[in-house]
Formats: structure tokens, C-alpha cells, sequence
């Protein structure tokens, strides 16, 4: 890679290149002038080539660099160092500022060069010091007319602005928006450039001598998309990365106080939750009262304040780097950048290079990242809303004033009407616009005197739509901005506005100013990370409703989509998407597959349909379910969620978060650890204050009937605590009151677990206690006693003063006795289809100790373990498409109950409908098929090699057999078959070239063409017709190639009269002579045969 000067005059003349050079130190800025340094030796031989005007370019390869010429202006040398002089510069687009707005060609006050005019430009008004005002005009043809009227003026020598024009940017892209500006005489064109870029109307570049001008955005590569990407990787691009970072102006909290005493107070609780607390700050506007736009305001403000400020640099290590500076990216580009080990989108701001006789020696990188990037968005809103939507008024002096006494004329029409809209996130979430429109001052009545008692203006807006077409109106008083909020985003609003005096006089309104209101651009923060755990052969998947900061989401939170990939820092994508969630809840995968790690994503949407970035990742497999999976016994309670049907205990797996919100309290938490016995969350229970406390796990009071019979279970676990734990039912009698009563000994024993030991009997026979780490299941019955009306359930601890205990499945039920069902009384017509599912019965909970014989008309599973199935029927389907086994075989049927496949029970006949193949059909098989060929059945060899025709064998309706080889193109290439009839045979080669067809049929051969060789390389057959009108007595015949035997030679004379004797003379491998006794015109005919 070659790295060279050239120079060029102000005429733009090359003088030669810069072939001796000390150093070279060059900056590139992002739509901003850019700098150089060049240090030459003094007896260099193009040292002469330099001198002041004159500019130098940088070449990579031979090709000029964008933005990559200077305007030599400056020169510098030590007398003490004869040896080298230093040349500096600054990039063409500074020629800019040698370039001044004059008055409007023609009004008298300019210099006689040139006629003006252009898209959306006027004059002065009539003032003592008169501005340059374009009215609606785009950047474009604002430019070319300031442009044209310099270059009519002599100005800008040697530079154009080739492409673009008024209507489209330099990549050919339509101007995205108007302005109405005034600039006042004298204000230079580099300072109109930088204003426009300041704005964010335009970004702009150096293209040799011809500036190119883009909307905002526009200019530069994204080559994070392209193949492969541009990525700076710490340790091989990167030698340093300084970060500038500060948080010195932090907010998380705003108050903006507008005209009238209105006040906006606006708050972000995720920046909140990130920094620890609540940073307030205060924003005084004069000007504004509009709701809607304090709200503006306030939130971009906020969102400047929220964040670290940070500028990131990056120092190229340029002799490994795979990405050179200027060759593979340039100012303004987007890339990849390794910072903490995460790759981070990065626009370049700007790019400095030293370098040395051979080339590049150091670069460094200055990027903005989308905080960056995004503060310059929002410092351009704010002055978008403070600045209004078009440039200031005139200053300087007034014009005179007309006599009050005659004065009885309209206010001019105002003009350079225009806008600019921000959307913002109502109280209600709901995205709106807030609109602020200007104008240029009205400083004139109609006939072009002056107007010194203007009142004020009014400002008309609507929807530039059918369906609502009704004018609202905004009264700004004096001033020539006006505010309004509560706006549809994106739709076309029309605005028009009218200037009135202090006697009522009215101006004509404005020509209307049609704009589309914007959308929300903002994503919602990053979700948190999901909670995901196995169920049932699903992924069960939790969000807890809250940001990657533990923050609420935003109010225009829409809903939150569940992404499921197989790789590590997998991008979500529509085919990653599995679920959505309106709120905090639990998303499905269902359908993923055994022993395959997964990896969840959460995405936030908006109500705009802005996405946020990824939430951290969670890992995650599926646990096999069934037993031809998994071992016996690996289903238990904790696989499946507990909903508690029949239970007394409301939720007694405390998975629903409105009861566990209203349970918890002082000694009483929810743990979600992974380790419950019974779905996801279990209780724990820290009531370290001694004595007794209580939980009641009962809704309402339950009623109860004397007698009947309860059953109590539950799960604990003790790894530390002392004291006792009970659960207990509270009794309630007509009286009301909810004292305990003594319950039956076996109630006693086994609604307890205390410091003896678990079990049923009283404690004074359970012994000495061992501590519980593992989930244990204490259960048992009692008996309502009499006189009860209804009863709570509650659990309690007594005495407790250390550690937790741990509790999970709370189970109390009523026991229906045997003797209350009538033998056959549950029949099929009691039990809804699919009611009883494996949801429903515990492992191994049914088994043949538990069930008699079962006989059944229907018996539907999802999955059917069994050492024999007996029955008459067993079939995928009742009817349609299906496989079945019956009592006549196995048989398989399409969805028009056509049999396609059938082998018989009885004498193992296998019927085919279709084709059978042995083998697969990527690989080598074997195919039977009744229309193999043209309709006959037959036998196919397919071979991985692809061919038209495969070798096969087939019959015909004749009765012949008959047998093809492979051809590689259908009826072309050449193949060979045989033919076998009931009365004889064939044998031939067909389709293949010339001479290439032979025929054995019924014991004759058949040659058609020719036959060029035997068994050796030379011909089998050799012959000719010699001719002559001489009267010969001999001639000599050779064979061409040499034979490797004596042929054999037949030959015919013919002459005209008798030869007289005639022999072959002389006979070799190559040839033979013929001789006769009469000199005589013959012809002769030979054939000389190879033996």
C-alpha cells in the first residue's frame, strides 16, 4: 500500500508529487475543516514544489483520499535547523469562509455581479439593515444560490458542488426538510456551512475540489453490515483506548418551569434505580406554556443528564491491524468496536495519522457512541424548540414608523412560515407530538411601510386529512414562535398564520405549511434477564416486569417478546421469537428438544413498535419427562405446576404472586431458588421472636360437617431452625369463637414437625430429633370434631428463635369414603375428555396395585408404555389418513381411505401402492415400482451419481423383459439394452456417436457405421478403388498405418481388354504392388483384411 503527495497550483494544475517527506501528521473531522503538518527537507528536490495557496493531496494507491486536500497557508523553519522546513494546512472546505452573503443581486446595495434568485428566496424588508431571508427553501438550493451569486462575483476560485442541486443530496437522496432562515450581510459561507450541520439539516465533505452536501445521516458507510464487518478488536487493532467519562451534571429527576407558573416535573426510574437514587435538577424556559412542550423539554434534558458523558479514543496499532484507517473506514462511518469484551456500534468522529518516509506510523481514532450520538439529536431538539423553527428576526434599526392617525392597513403576510415536531410519552403512555412553529417577524404593513403597532399573531393548524379537517387555533401573542402539543404522531399537519395591529387590521394568512408529524424513536430500556426452568417438556419462561436496572418500564411499555437460540449471544430475530408478554408473567417454548442447551432473550416493544436492546441471556435445558427417556421415578411433584384442585389450602405451592404478596410479612418470604419441592417458589420462615405466630393459608372460613374426615400433608425442610412447626385447623362454632379445640390424638400427631422428630403419634413418643436437609413429607387424617361449623387453616411456629424453616405442597382435603361410590357409578359420561391427565396423577401413583384389569372402548395417550397391548384395533387415527393393526394385518391408508400399504396376517402377503425403496434417496437405493418405465412396472438402481436414466429392468405388456443401463443424458449420451422376446433377442448400443451402434439379434450381427479398429490400435479393415488412364502395367498401394502382421489382400482388376497375366507382385506390413502383363487403363479394387 502506497501512501504519496501530490501538489497542485489554484488552478488545479498538478505540479508533481511530494517525493521526499520527513514526517506527516493529517486530521480528518467530521463534516469540519481539517488539518495538516508536512516537515520537508530543504534541498529536497520537490521541496520547491511548495509554497503558500497551493494544495497538497493525499494519494493511497494512486487514488486521492475524500477530504484529503489542504490549502497550504503557513510555513515555519528553525534558523538553528537548516535541514527541514514545516509546511501547515487546512482542508479545501475552509475556502468556504473566503466567501461573504452580500445583498440580494439588483437591490442596489450590491456590487454589480451577477443576478440572484433561487428556491424559496426574498429580499429584505425594507429595513435600514437589510438580511438574506430564504423562505421554505431546502439546503440545497439555499447553497447554490449563495453559490452562484459568489462564483458571479469572482469568489470560490477552483471549487465546485457538482452533486447536488436543489432537489436532491449529493447521494441522490430528496432534501428531508425545509428552513426558513435570515443571515445577516457579511455572515461567511463556512459559518452557513457549520450552522446548517449544527441544526442537524446536512452533513458535508471534500471530494478533491467539489464539496458534497448529505441530509443528516446520510453521509457515510455502515460497515457493521457489510461482509465481514469492520470490527476494532482490543490486542490486535487496539494499542490504547483512553475513555473521557464524567457524570458531574447527572439528573434523574426535572422540574421545567415555563411562562404562567406552568411547571412539568418529569422523573426516569430506571436511571434512578442504575445511580442509586433520585438527582434533581431545574429548567427554567421562558416563553413556553404549553404542556406538551415542557414535557419535551424536560425529557431531553433528562436523557443528556442520565448518562456518562464519554468520549472514547482509539490508538491503531497499524502493523497488525486488520482494518486500515482511511483505506477500510473513514470519518463518519459506523463500526464495530471491542470495548469490556462486548462489541459496541461506534460512529467515527474523526481520525488522525502520522506519517513517514514509507508510510503510516501511528493512527488514532476519536468515535461516538449511541449516547454520543444520541446527545446530539437531543441538543438539536432542545434548540430546535428554544430557537425556534426559522432563523432570527432583522436587527438593528426599525423602519419608520407610518402616522397613527392615517394608518389603516393590514400587517404584511407573515412569511417563512415553518416547523419542527418532537414526540414525547404522555401521562398515559400514549406517544404524541409537541409542534413548534415561527416565522419571520413582521416588520411592514401590506403597502410596505412600517408596522409599529402590531398586536400579535394567530396561528391555525389541522390535520391534512378528510376524516378531521376542523381548524384549531394558537394565539403567541408578539412573539414569532408558537407551541402546541398533543399532537397525532405521523400525520401530515397543515399550519397558516396571520398578523393583526393593535385597530384589528388583519393580514391575509400565510401560504400553508404542510409537515408529518414524527414517531416515537426511543426503544424502552433493555428488559431484565429472563428465569427459566423446565416443565412438563417445556421451557417455562419468567420476566418479571422490570428493566435490566430493576426499574418499572417505561408508560409506553407495549409488551415483551420471548426469544429462544442455540447461540451463544444469539441476535433475536422474527424466527427466534417464541412468545409475548403483555406484562410480568410466564412465556411457553414448547417444542424444544432433549439435551440441547438453549438460550433466552427478552425484547421490550414500545407502543411506536421501537424495540429495545437484548436482555442478558439465560441458559437453559429441557429435563427428560417419560420413562422411555428418562429412569423410573424421575417425575415427581416438583416437575409439575401445583394448582391445588380439591385442596382447603388456597395455593398451598404459593405460586400466585397476589397471594404471596398478601401472605408475606415479618418472619414470613417467598424464596424462588430453584430448590422448591413443588414448582417454583416454596416459604420460608424466620419468626425469631419465640412464642407463637401464625399464617393463615385458608381464604374464608371453610365450612365443615361433624365427622368427616380430613387429610393434612406437607413438605419442610429444617436446616437450621429450633422451635416447633404445626399445621393446624381452627375450628369455628356457632358462638364464633375461633379458639383451637382438642383435636383427636391423631390430629395432634400429625399436623405437627417439632424439635423431637417428624411422624405420627404424640410427642413424648417421637424421640430425639435429627436436622431435616432434605424435603420431608409429614401427612395424616383427623376427624371434624362435633359442634363445628366451619374452620381456618393456619400455619404456626412456637417457639422458634434461630435459623428458617422451609415449607412447600400444604395439602388439606376431605376423604371421600369407598363406600359413597357405587361400583361402575364413574363411567366414561362422568369423566370429560382429557380431564385426567398426567398433570393430574403423581408417578408410579396408579399402577396395577392400584387398578383392576382396565377394558375400554377408546384409550387415547400421547404416549403408551407396556410390555403387551391387546386389542382389536390399534390405530393412529379412527378414520383419514392412518396406520393400523387389526385382527387381518398391518396396513397403512391415505386421507381418501385408499390402502396404500397392507401385509396379511394370514399368509404374510405385503401389498404396495406406490414405490419401495431400499436405501435412501441422498445415497445408493433400490426402487420397486409399477410405473417404472412408461408405465411398466419394474426395478430401478439409483446410483449418487447423477444421471437422466439409472439402471433398470422392466416388463412390457408384450411380455418382454426388458434391461437398460445408465445414460447421463436422456436419449443423447449413448446407452446399451437388452431385450429379451419370447422367440429371440436384441442386444444394441443407442444414441451413442457414429459407428457406435451394433445389433446382436437371433444369432446375426449387425454392424451400422463404421468399425474403425479390432483388437489392436490399427484398422481391421483397409481397402480402396485405384483408377488410371495411362495403360500401366503395375502400381504400388500402401496401407497407411503399419500392420502388425501380413494382411491377408483381396483385390479386383478391371480393364478394358484381357491383361494378360496379373499378380501381386510384392507384399509388407505397409503396402503391396500389382503388376500384369498388358499396359493397359485399369481400375482395381482391394480390400486388405488384418489376421
Amino acid at each position: 500500500m502506497k501512501w504519496t503527495f501530490n501538489v497542485y497550483d489554484r488552478s488545479g494544475e498538478r505540479l508533481g508529487w511530494l517525493g521526499e517527506y520527513s514526517a506527516a501528521e493529517l486530521s480528518f473531522e467530521f463534516s469540519e475543516v481539517g488539518g495538516l503538518k508536512v516537515t520537508v527537507p530543504r534541498e529536497a528536490a520537490a521541496a520547491g514544489l511548495l509554497a503558500e495557496m497551493r494544495e497538497i493531496a493525499l494519494c493511497v494507491d494512486g487514488v486521492e483520499v475524500a477530504d484529503g486536500r489542504w490549502l497550504l497557508q503557513a510555513r515555519e523553519a528553525d534558523e538553528a535547523d537548516p535541514v527541514t522546513v514545516d509546511w501547515t494546512g487546512k482542508s479545501l472546505l475552509v475556502l468556504f469562509g473566503k466567501a461573504v452573503v452580500h445583498p440580494l443581486p439588483g437591490s442596489g446595495g450590491g456590487d454589480g455581479g451577477g443576478s440572484g434568485g433561487g428556491d424559496g428566496e426574498e429580499g429584505e424588508g425594507g429595513g435600514e439593515a437589510p438580511k438574506r431571508e430564504f423562505v421554505s427553501a431546502t439546503a440545497g438550493s439555499l447553497l447554490l444560490t449563495l453559490f452562484a451569486e459568489a462564483r458571479a462575483r469572482g469568489a470560490l476560485p477552483g471549487l465546485t458542488w457538482s452533486s447536488f442541486d436543489g432537489a436532491t443530496d449529493s447521494a441522490g437522496a430528496p432534501w428531508a426538510s425545509r428552513v426558513s432562515l435570515s443571515y445577516d450581510l457579511g455572515v461567511d459561507y463556512l459559518s452557513i456551512l457549520r450552522n446548517l450541520v449544527e441544526q442537524g439539516v446536512v452533513e458535508l465533505r471534500m471530494n478533491g475540489r467539489d464539496l458534497e452536501v448529505y441530509n443528516a445521516g446520510g453521509l457515510g458507510v455502515d460497515r457493521t453490515r457489510q461482509a465481514p464487518p469492520v470490527v476494532l478488536r482490543r490486542g490486535r487493532d487496539i494499542i490504547e483506548a483512553p475513555v473521557t467519562a464524567s457524570v458531574e451534571e447527572l439528573a434523574t429527576a426535572a422540574l421545567v418551569i415555563g411562562d404562567g407558573g406552568v411547571t412539568r416535573q418529569l422523573s426516569d426510574a430506571s436511571a434512578a434505580a442504575r445511580w442509586g437514587g433520585r438527582y434533581e435538577m431545574a429548567i427554567s424556559q421562558g416563553g413556553v406554556s404549553d404542556p406538551g412542550t415542557l414535557g419535551v423539554l424536560g425529557a431531553s434534558s433528562l436523557e443528556l443528564r442520565k448518562n456518562t458523558r464519554a468520549e472514547h479514543t482509539h490508538g491503531i496499532d497499524l502493523a497488525a491491524t486488520a482494518h486500515t484507517p482511511l483505506v477500510d473506514y473513514r470519518v463518519s462511518d459506523h463500526l464495530w468496536s471491542e470495548i469490556d469484551g462486548r462489541l459496541r456500534r461506534y460512529r467515527v468522529r474523526q481520525i488522525t495519522v502520522t506519517l513517514g518516509p514509507e508510510g503510516p506510523t501511528t493512527a488514532s481514532v476519536v468515535l461516538n457512541d449511541k449516547f454520543l450520538e444520541r446527545e446530539i439529536l437531543l441538543t438539536r431538539r432542545i434548540d430546535g424548540i428554544t430557537g425556534g423553527a426559522s432563523g432570527g428576526g432583522s436587527s438593528g434599526g426599525l423602519p419608520a414608523p407610518a402616522d397613527p392617525g392615517t394608518d389603516r392597513l393590514a400587517p404584511a403576510v407573515p412569511r417563512g412560515l415553518a416547523a419542527t415536531a418532537e414526540p414525547y410519552t404522555d401521562d398515559r403512555g400514549v406517544t404524541r407530538a409537541a409542534v413548534v412553529a415561527g416565522w419571520l417577524p413582521v416588520t411592514t404593513n401590506a403597502d410596505g411601510t412600517a408596522c409599529d403597532d402590531l398586536a400579535g399573531y394567530s396561528l391555525a393548524w389541522r390535520y391534512d386529512s378528510e376524516e378531521d379537517d376542523r381548524w384549531r387555533y394558537v394565539n403567541p401573542g408578539t412573539s414569532d414562535r408558537a407551541y402546541f402539543s398533543d399532537v397525532l404522531p405521523g400525520r401530515n399537519v397543515r399550519l397558516t398564520v396571520s398578523a393583526v395591529d393593535t385597530n384589528g387590521n388583519r393580514s391575509p394568512w400565510s401560504a400553508p405549511y404542510v409537515f408529518l408529524t414524527p414517531t416515537d424513536p426511543t426503544p424502552p430500556p433493555a428488559p431484565s434477564a429472563p428465569v427459566v426452568s423446565s416443565r412438563l417438556g417445556n421451557l417455562h419462561i419468567t420476566w418479571d416486569g422490570r428493566d435490566a436496572n430493576g426499574a418499572a418500564m417505561p408508560p409506553d411499555f407495549s409488551h415483551l417478546e420471548v426469544h429462544l437460540g442455540t447461540v451463544d449471544g444469539f441476535t433475536p430475530t422474527p424466527q427466534t421469537l417464541v412468545d409475548q408478554l403483555s406484562g410480568p408473567g410466564v412465556a411457553a417454548a414448547p417444542d424444544v428438544a432433549y439435551d440441547t442447551p438453549y438460550l433466552v432473550r427478552f425484547v421490550a416493544v414500545d407502543t411506536s413498535g421501537n424495540a429495545s436492546e437484548p436482555s442478558a441471556q439465560t441458559a437453559a435445558e429441557v429435563e427428560r419427562l417419560v420413562e422411555t427417556d428418562v429412569d423410573g421415578n424421575v417425575i415427581g411433584l416438583r416437575h409439575i405446576t401445583f394448582k391445588d384442585f380439591g385442596n382447603l389450602v388456597e395455593d398451598g405451592s404459593f405460586e400466585l404472586a397476589e397471594l404471596r404478596e398478601r401472605r408475606a410479612g415479618g418472619g414470613w418470604s417467598f424464596v424462588r431458588d430453584g430448590t422448591a419441592a413443588h414448582g417454583d417458589w416454596l416459604l420460608r420462615i424466620e419468626n425469631r421472636g419465640g412464642g407463637e405466630q401464625r399464617l393463615v393459608l385458608s381464604g374464608d372460613a371453610l365450612p365443615v360437617t361433624p365427622g368427616e374426615r380430613l387429610w393434612f400433608s406437607f413438605q419442610y425442610q429444617r436446616p437450621d431452625a429450633d422451635g416447633e412447626l404445626w399445621l393446624r385447623p381452627l375450628f369455628h362454632y356457632p358462638q364464633g369463637a375461633t379458639t383451637p379445640v382438642a383435636l383427636a390424638a391423631d390430629a395432634q400427631a400429625v399436623a405437627r414437625a417439632d424439635a423431637a422428630a417428624p411422624g405420627l403419634g404424640t410427642s413424648a413418643e417421637e424421640g430425639s430429633f435429627t436436622t431435616a436437609a432434605e424435603w420431608t413429607t409429614l401427612s395424616g387424617y383427623t376427624t371434624v370434631p362435633a359442634g363445628a361449623v366451619s374452620m381456618e387453616l393456619a400455619l404456626l411456629t412456637i417457639g422458634q428463635t434461630t435459623g428458617a424453616w422451609l415449607v412447600d405442597a400444604v395439602q388439606v382435603r376431605r376423604v371421600t369414603g369407598t363406600a359413597l361410590i357405587d361400583d361402575a357409578a364413574i363411567t366414561s359420561a362422568k369423566i370429560a375428555d382429557l380431564a385426567v391427565t398426567n398433570a393430574k396423577i403423581a408417578n408410579l401413583a396408579v399402577n396395577d396395585a392400584k387398578i383392576a384389569n382396565l377394558s375400554v372402548g377408546k384409550l387415547l395417550a400421547g404416549t403408551l408404555a407396556a410390555n403387551v397391548v391387546v386389542g382389536g384395533r390399534i390405530a393412529t387415527a379412527l378414520s383419514g389418513a392412518r396406520v393400523e393393526m387389526n385382527a387381518s394385518g398391518i396396513e397403512a391408508r391415505n386421507s381418501s381411505n385408499v390402502r396404500t400399504f397392507r401385509v396379511s396376517g394370514t399368509d404374510g402377503t405385503v401389498d404396495i401402492t406406490g414405490t419401495f425403496r431400499a436405501g435412501t434417496s441422498a445415497g445408493t437405493e433400490v426402487r420397486i415400482d409399477a410405473t417404472t418405465w412408461a408405465g411398466s412396472p419394474g426395478i430401478t438402481f439409483d446410483l449418487p451419481t447423477t444421471r437422466d436414466f439409472q439402471p433398470t429392468v422392466y416388463a412390457e405388456t408384450d411380455g418382454s423383459l426388458r434391461l437398460i443401463s445408465a445414460e447421463t443424458v436422456s436419449n443423447s449420451s449413448g446407452r446399451s439394452q437388452l431385450w429379451l422376446f419370447r422367440d429371440h433377442w436384441s442386444l444394441e448400443q443407442i444414441f451413442g456417436g457414429t459407428g457406435q451402434s451394433e445389433i446382436v439379434s437371433g444369432g446375426r450381427l449387425v454392424i451400422r457405421g463404421q468399425l474403425p479398429s479390432g483388437n489392436w490400435s490399427d484398422s481391421l479393415f483397409i481397402g480402396g478403388v485405384y483408377t488410371t488412364t495411362n495403360n500401366i502395367v503395375g502400381v504400388s498401394m500402401t496401407y497407411g498405418p503399419t500392420m502388425e502382421s501380413m494382411p491377408l489382400v483381396v483385390l479386383t482388376p478391371y480393364t478394358a481388354s484381357a491383361p494378360g497375366s496379373w499378380r501381386i507382385s510384392a507384399q509388407s506390413t505397409t503396402g503391396f504392388s500389382y503388376a500384369q502383363t498388358n499396359a493397359l487403363n485399369m481400375w482395381l479394387s482391394w480390400l486388405a483384411v488384418r489376421h
